[in-house]
């Protein structure tokens, strides 16, 4: 049995009792017109929001960060957020709650094992941005359900969705992000949390810096001393990463994988792909796929 299995056990009999608390404090399925407006704003909830149709971004400090249909943005308590909808209506699936309805969620051997609930307590980042991930959306959808219909046994229900909910986005975290917890340098932290949130868009290492407040040649030589990789290469391997798991969800085409995965073309994917598997994904698809 392994260590999240072992902490999550002693606390199961307390997940499925009721908590005089609101399960959340927004949950709807809303349409935002274009040009919408709203903020800057802060509050102590956690705030989940998936995109159904359209476009938005949220603005933290002076970074600005788009979110498009089918992705997931997770923005952490306190962060000060400034929220606009250019151009086009937008549909939110919105799921807000205080992560105090869940007292023995945050025993410290269960926080240190759950990514997303470490990194909330600890107030590691403002967002965090996933793209195409129909699981976790889902289970948001259904939270949203549950606590509008109000149907028998929804509470237990709920609360058993929201446990789910932090084990996958823990896992996602954990699968996609591969570099340690352990780094310590800050600047350097800023730079990899931006590159992780932006991997699927057009990344510029010159933006990088700046927004780290450093040159493009000290970034590369923090990156060289820590990680032994370049900022390049880093984003790359994420992107190969989210890659691998598409192909193994079988549900993408190569050419719709390497646009969501913010290839500039389906022969660059190609090839990159090919640098770092030896196999072109095809190949790759193929041998994944050969028992089945």
């Amino acid at each position: 049995m392994d260590l999240l299995s072992q902490n999550l056990e002693p606390v199961i009999k307390d997940l499925l009792t009721s908590s005089e608390k609101p399960l959340a404090e927004v949950f709807r399925e809303i349409i935002f017109p274009k040009y919408f407006k709203y903020g800057p704003h802060r509050h102590k909830r956690i705030e989940i929001n998936i995109v159904r149709k359209g476009y938005c971004t949220m603005q933290f400090d002076n970074e600005v960060v788009g979110f498009h249909k089918n992705d997931c943005m997770i923005v952490f308590p306190d962060a000060v957020h400034y929220f606009e909808v250019p151009g086009v209506a937008t549909t939110l699936v919105q799921l807000e709650f205080n992560l105090d309805i869940f007292p023995e969620l945050q025993v410290a051997p269960l926080e240190k094992s759950l990514t997303i609930l470490h990194r909330i307590l600890t107030n590691s980042q403002n967002y965090i941005k996933i793209s195409g991930n129909q699981e976790i959306n889902s289970l948001v959808q259904q939270i949203v359900i549950e606590i509008q219909q109000k149907r028998e046994g929804f509470e237990i229900l709920t609360r058993l969705l929201y446990a789910q909910l932090f084990l996958i986005l823990s896992r996602h975290i954990r699968e996609t992000i591969s570099i340690p917890v352990i780094l310590s340098n800050p600047i350097l932290l800023k730079s990899l949390e931006y590159i992780q949130n932006h991997f699927t868009e057009n990344v510029d290492m010159t933006r990088v810096a700046e927004l780290s407040g450093i040159s493009d040649r000290y970034l590369r030589k923090l990156f060289s001393e820590n990680l032994r990789i370049s900022p390049v290469d880093y984003l790359l391997s994420l992107r190969i990463d989210r890659a691998k798991a598409l192909i193994k969800k079988n549900e993408s085409n190569s050419k719709e994988i390497a646009y969501l995965c913010g290839f500039s073309s389906p022969q660059y994917f190609n090839l990159k792909f090919k640098q770092y598997t030896g196999m072109t994904p095809l190949a790759y698809k193929k041998l994944l796929f050969r028992n089945l």
